[in-house]
């Protein structure tokens, strides 16, 4: 029965933030402002890999089938790119001093951002048609990404510190709480 419970009190969850993922990309926003790395990075640190990745490829599958967006080699590229996170999560380190955690989660939420930016931007130089193969239609690819990058960027440190300190300010009071009521 235990172990029952448990699979529920991580599925709920789960599915809650594959909800909100699934909003944050199908509602109007900022082009590339979700906060797709952040939930990963907190699912990845708090439970495992493994919900993180499914939680990545649901996400991304479902909201993509919802969106119309087709499946060729650069959303390939995408999903491999929001793997990342998936990968550089477990470095954030819960157990030691607060600075460091959230140093940790600022750094690799940059890392990520930084990631995706050159593989998917990579991928679209390549595969879509839209540049000439050269160094100049590279940079160019590059260049004409760097307002996505933009949101991207704020969309992962957002979310993440967001995610990571409201989780942090639950513990606090639930820590805060449990003296006062041992006390009283």
């Amino acid at each position: 029965m235990k172990n029952y419970i448990q699979k529920y009190e991580i599925l709920i969850p789960l599915i809650l933030f594959i909800g909100i993922g699934i909003l944050s990309r199908i509602v109007d926003h900022l082009p590339n402002f979700t906060p797709i790395v952040g939930i990963t990075l907190f699912i990845v640190s708090i439970w495992n890999r493994r919900f993180g990745m499914l939680f990545v490829i649901l996400t991304l599958f479902i909201s993509n089938l919802i969106l119309g967006y087709g499946f060729d080699e650069v959303q390939v590229v995408v999903y491999i790119s929001l793997l990342f996170p998936v990968l550089l999560g477990k470095f954030i380190n819960r157990k030691s001093s607060v600075i460091i955690k959230y140093v940790s989660i600022v750094s690799i939420s940059i890392l990520s951002s930084i990631l995706f930016y050159l593989t998917t931007n990579f991928a679209v130089w390549l595969w879509s048609g839209m540049y000439e193969h050269t160094l100049y239609g590279l940079t160019l690819c590059y260049e004409m990404a760097l307002p996505f990058f933009r949101n991207t960027f704020a969309g992962d440190l957002f979310s993440s510190l967001l995610i990571f300190g409201i989780y942090d300010v639950f513990l606090y009071l639930k820590k805060f709480y449990a003296l006062y009521y041992k006390e009283v």
